[in-house]
């Protein structure tokens, strides 16, 4: 366990950081940068349900937070399955000095990391000329695994790695038309937005709750409702949480469903949505029940009540 982690100055002054991250991006990267399990090389073995224990998050904050830092700010990268996490530019601030005790440390860590492509994302922001050979070697190892595994395996087996080569290489395809699409939309001024990122996401929902009302309802321009949703958050200071759980409810609602069809129309509308739902966790009137076709069978009995509780929250 590290006694301290360094913190550049810079950190406040970077445009992603400064621009792009609400408060509690900030918190949560400060946390990723710092925490006990945080390793000389930047990549560490941590769960979610720890990092929401330790931050005092619900699983559901977490996991979004998650997401917005994997594929908006795209600063890290988090395997499921080892449940290792790596720091895309530890290398760049934190791997600039050398040495024997550092190398001896590196070493030993590197052969720890179980998902070696986390080694070859973190490799690619190293710039220390004693280090840096340190994680290229896994690069190297693995091209000779992949022909031992093609010379020595079954027909089969050189199948299946063929087949993963493939989807490897569709998916650099995938991200290299994504990233000619955002350049070509930052020419122009506007924002790109991935399909993965939180605010496409956030359209995508609203678009569903509003087909289970209104089936024949038009299908919206995703990119503008992406980037109407960004406002909400960045600008108006919405937790994400929140706004993901005020579509359910203006959706659910019997007046509100009609009106709220847009990012920008809850927007506007937020402060007078919150009143209703103050007014109703208080004993008000309810603005209306979640109708049966929003319920799953596991949902229907159960009162809505706590999707308000977490509203105010």
């Amino acid at each position: 366990m590290a006694k301290f982690r360094h913190v550049y100055t810079d950190f406040w002054e970077d445009a992603n950081v400064t621009e792009e991250m609400t408060p509690e991006d900030k918190l949560f990267y400060l946390y990723l940068l710092t925490n006990p399990s945080t390793t000389q090389i930047g990549i560490y073995q941590i769960t979610k349900k720890r990092v929401a224990f330790e931050l005092g998050y619900s699983m559901e904050s977490v996991n979004s937070l998650f997401d917005r830092f994997i594929n908006y700010h795209k600063v890290i990268r988090y395997n499921p399955e080892t449940r290792e996490i790596a720091i895309k530019n530890w290398g760049k601030y934190n791997l600039n000095r050398g040495g024997k005790p550092v190398i001896d440390c590196i070493t030993k860590e590197l052969k720890e990391v179980k998902d070696q492509t986390l080694i070859l994302y973190i490799a690619e922001h190293v710039s220390n000329d004693s280090i840096k050979p340190l994680f290229d070697s896994y690069d190297e190892t693995r091209y000779e695994a992949d022909n031992d595994s093609c010379n020595d395996s079954s027909n089969h087996t050189s199948h299946d790695t063929d087949t993963t080569r493939g989807q490897k290489e569709k998916e650099k395809e995938k991200e290299k038309e994504y990233k000619e699409s955002r350049d070509s939309s930052r020419k122009t001024g506007s924002k790109e937005y991935a399909p993965s990122s939180i605010y496409y996401k956030m359209a995508e929902r609203l678009y569903e709750r509003i087909l289970k009302n209104n089936p024949e309802h038009k299908e919206p321009n995703y990119q503008k409702w992406a980037d109407d949703f960004r406002k909400l958050v960045e600008i108006d200071q919405r937790n994400p949480e929140k706004v993901i759980r005020m579509i359910d409810w203006a959706q659910s609602n019997e007046f509100w469903h009609t009106n709220i069809l847009s990012p920008d129309k809850l927007r506007k509308q937020w402060d007078r949505l919150k009143l209703e739902v103050v007014r109703e966790a208080k004993g008000g009137k309810p603005g209306g029940r979640i109708p049966e076709r929003h319920r799953s069978d596991n949902s229907r009995d159960k009162d809505y009540s706590s999707g308000r509780k977490h509203l105010l929250g």
